[in-house]
């Protein structure tokens, strides 16, 4: 596979690939799951990785910053530290020009567990 067509369906592309990846390996065979298997690796999917404290809890500390644009307003800046998947400090700024800061928010502690709903609201654009 040298290169591929412009317009290839999935199912098409899936297939060279796995074509191309059994044709290199000698000793490899193509599988199919039975019920069973993908019924335990559901099960494993649900209890150890759709979890909190594996997207989140386990996660190392870091910061975020968001911001944002607002037409009249200015632009909005959201400074978070999270540890362990917890929202531990917020800051809310609120840039009016290039010498004007307005703080809103400074330093409060929060106790709040970063959740998917939470993460996806603060990655919109």
């Amino acid at each position: 596979m040298d290169c591929l067509p412009k317009k290839l369906p999935l199912q098409a592309f899936k297939d060279a690939l796995v074509e191309e990846l059994l044709a290199k390996e000698k000793n490899v065979k193509h599988h199919e799951f039975t019920a069973e298997e993908i019924s335990a690796i559901e099960k494993i999917k649900k209890d150890r990785y759709d979890t909190w404290e594996w997207n989140y809890g386990k996660s190392p500390k870091y910061d975020i910053v968001k911001e944002r644009y607002i037409d009249g307003c200015g632009k909005f800046e959201i400074h978070m530290n999270v540890k362990e998947g917890t929202i531990e400090n917020i800051d809310i700024l609120v840039i009016i020009s290039a010498t004007e800061t307005k703080q809103i928010l400074s330093s409060c502690s929060l106790v709040s567990r970063l959740t998917r709903k939470v993460s996806a609201k603060l990655c919109q654009k």
